[in-house]
């Protein structure tokens, strides 16, 4: 019996949720044999909705998104962090 026969009598028996799941798993394996994605310019996926981003609107959502973050004890330089590494 071939793969292919195995696998049909397999899904035959199966519910049609998880025939459904067999079809997922399958367009993955299809698509991951496909080589990897083409790299796309992020900007290109939203050239059709007339989005202007600046470097200014960047840089204010960067402070907002970073003022909460907790600063409450000083991050050690890398000669200290080095100092303490080392065996005595």
């Amino acid at each position: 019996m071939e793969t292919t026969e195995m696998i049909l009598n397999i899904v035959h028996k199966l519910p049609e949720e998880k025939r459904q799941e067999v079809l997922d798993f399958a367009d993955f394996l299809e698509k991951r044999l496909a080589g990897p994605l083409e790299f796309r310019d992020p900007e290109g996926l939203w050239a059709n909705l007339n989005v202007q981003i600046t470097d200014d609107d960047i840089s204010k959502a960067r402070k907002e998104l970073w003022r909460e973050f907790p600063r409450s004890k000083p991050m050690p330089s890398r000669q200290q962090r080095m100092h303490k590494a080392r065996p005595v």
